[in-house]
C-alpha cells in the first residue's frame, strides 16, 4: 500500500505517477531581478485528462511587468 504521507515533505517532488485522471499538478517559480525592473512567474505543470490524447505537460510563463502570459 502507499504511504499517503511520503511525499508530505518534499512539495518539489511529482505526486501524480500513481494518481488516474482528472489530475493536475503545478509548481509556481516567481523570479524578481535585484532592482524589480523584471517580474516573471514560471509554471511548469502536469495536467492527466480522462482522454489520453488530452494529457499534457506544459510551462506557463507571466510577465509581472507587461502583464502578458505564453503557454508552451
Amino acid at each position: 500500500m502507499r504511504n499517503p504521507f511520503r511525499n508530505l515533505m518534499h512539495p518539489e517532488r511529482y505526486h501524480g505517477a500513481d494518481r488516474k485522471a482528472p489530475f493536475f499538478e503545478g509548481w509556481y517559480y516567481k523570479v524578481v531581478d535585484a532592482e524589480a525592473k523584471n517580474r516573471l512567474a514560471i509554471i511548469p505543470g502536469v495536467f492527466l485528462h480522462r482522454e489520453e490524447r488530452e494529457s499534457h505537460a506544459f510551462v506557463q510563463v507571466l510577465d509581472g511587468m507587461t502583464r502578458e502570459t505564453t503557454f508552451h
